[in-house]
């Protein structure tokens, strides 16, 4: 099978291990210049650590996978921003070289100086892409009560988590028959953040963004961190059943945390990442939905992040913080918990 990606070569020798320690920096000179679309052939997509492919005409061994973020100064340190995207470390079999492998596009390395690498030594299934939405019966807060997220439609008015008023552009629906192991929904049970919190169980794709518990969703730059990183929680789990899932995307006008059972959730992100999930008719409607044309979707309010995206192993490391915290003080999850009203909207 083939599959379109970029990549770049390291301009440097770097021990494998280092890899996979700490987060490792990269100097925007330490790496080249990322590839045009690249193909890379494997006979299903499911690559393993150990693993040889073909890569744009070179022999390459799948070492590890991750994700990489761009990196700014910081009062002379370098800090991780903006959107985390997957990465694949890889080596080039003949010459040594190491490339760094972006299966949905490279981060946004404008006005950055460096590249924040976050990877393991993991595989990576390039069959699976990231959704970002809720399952059926999910009850999102609005002005008028919360109403299931199934009901919403273009137009209906919801709250965010600091209670400002934000409008549903569109909503657009997925099914999965026989979802793959990325596919399957992460379960929050109900108190999984805290006593009523969430009220009711809920279900959301695993790429879905939460607010980290203990941080801030009413600041300037929440921290966001996909479902799958909340599952070293006791009440959190990756389902396993093969059964049939329907996901619910909504789409607001601008990027922003809903309030679902309790739970500062983003809305759907526009991005390259979330786009290739959609086919061309939910892409056309998304367009028109938005009012702009398909090529100028990324440039939208509702592709502008509403808060730092984080990777699976920071999102998990700080949650993991979190619960050891909580269960030491009694933490709250979320600084000024919004409840929301008592009933239903009819």
């Amino acid at each position: 099978m083939s599959y379109s990606l970029q990549y770049q070569v390291l301009n440097f020798a770097l021990l494998s291990a280092n890899f996979f320690s700490d987060n490792q920096t990269l100097l925007l000179s330490d790496v080249g210049t990322t590839s045009s679309p690249a193909t890379l052939e494997d006979n299903d997509g499911k690559l393993y650590v150990g693993e040889q492919m073909t890569l744009d005409g070179r022999t390459v061994e799948m070492m590890g996978s991750g994700t990489a973020q761009p990196g700014v100064d910081l009062l002379g340190l370098i800090v991780p921003t903006g959107t985390a995207v997957d990465v694949l470390v890889m080596k080039d079999t003949e010459t040594g070289e190491k490339l760094l492998v972006y299966p949905e596009g490279p981060p946004n390395l404008l006005s950055s100086i460096a590249v924040v690498l976050s990877v393991d030594q993991t595989g990576y299934d390039l069959n699976v892409t990231g959704t970002i939405c809720f399952c059926p019966d999910t009850h999102i807060l609005t002005p008028r009560g919360p109403v299931p997220v199934q009901d919403l439609g273009p137009g209906a008015k919801v709250l965010d988590y600091r209670g400002a008023v934000g409008t549903v552009a569109t909503t657009l629906r997925s099914r999965h028959l026989s979802p793959a192991a990325g596919q399957q929904p992460v379960v929050i049970e109900p108190g999984a953040f805290g006593e009523g919190v969430p009220h009711r169980r809920i279900k959301v794709s695993p790429q879905h963004r939460i607010c980290i518990p203990g941080t801030d969703p009413h600041g300037p730059e929440p921290l966001l961190g996909p479902a799958k990183g909340f599952t070293g929680l006791p009440q959190v789990r990756l389902r396993q059943a093969d059964r049939p899932v329907t996901y619910i995307h909504v789409v607001t006008e601008q990027h922003m945390l809903l309030v679902a059972e309790g739970i500062p959730a983003e809305s759907m992100l526009i991005g390259e990442r979330s786009l290739r999930t959609l086919d061309k008719a939910d892409r056309r409607k998304l367009s028109r939905a938005l009012g702009v044309g398909e090529a100028a979707l990324e440039q939208h309010p509702a592709a502008q992040p509403c808060g730092r995206a984080l990777g699976v192993r920071e999102a998990r490391a700080l949650v993991e913080a979190w619960r050891i915290r909580a269960g030491e003080t009694g933490e709250r999850a979320w600084p000024g918990h919004q409840q929301p009203p008592l009933r239903a909207a009819s």
